[in-house]
C-alpha cells in the first residue's frame, strides 16, 4: 500500500514539474501568459488521457502484428511506436506554441 502511495505522489510531483517547465519555457520564449488552469487542463488531458489511450492501442497493435500476423518483433514494435510518435509529438509541441 505504501508503494502505491509513493508512486502516486511521484506521478503528481512529475506532473507539477512538467507544468512548471511548460510555463517557464513559454515565458522564456516571450509568449503571452495563459491562466495556469488552462495549461494544467491541457497537460492533464495529454498525460492522463491521450498517452494511456495511445499506449494501449500501440500495445494491441504490437500483439496483433507479432502474434497473429507473425511479423518480425522489431517491425511489430517500430510501426506502432512510429504512429504514436507521429500523433503525440505534434500535440506536445503545440502546448509550447500556445
Amino acid at each position: 500500500m505504501l508503494d502505491f502511495l509513493w508512486n502516486f505522489i511521484a506521478s503528481v510531483v512529475e506532473w507539477l514539474a512538467d507544468l512548471f517547465v511548460l510555463r517557464r519555457v513559454r515565458s522564456a520564449k516571450g509568449k503571452q501568459s495563459r491562466p495556469w488552469q488552462d495549461d494544467a487542463k491541457d497537460l492533464a488531458v495529454l498525460d492522463w488521457w491521450l498517452l494511456p489511450l495511445y499506449a494501449t492501442a500501440a500495445t494491441g497493435a504490437f500483439l496483433l502484428l507479432y502474434l497473429a500476423l507473425d511479423w518480425p518483433i522489431w517491425l511489430s514494435f517500430a510501426l506502432p511506436a512510429a504512429v504514436v510518435a507521429w500523433r503525440l509529438v505534434p500535440r506536445y509541441l503545440e502546448l509550447f506554441r500556445r
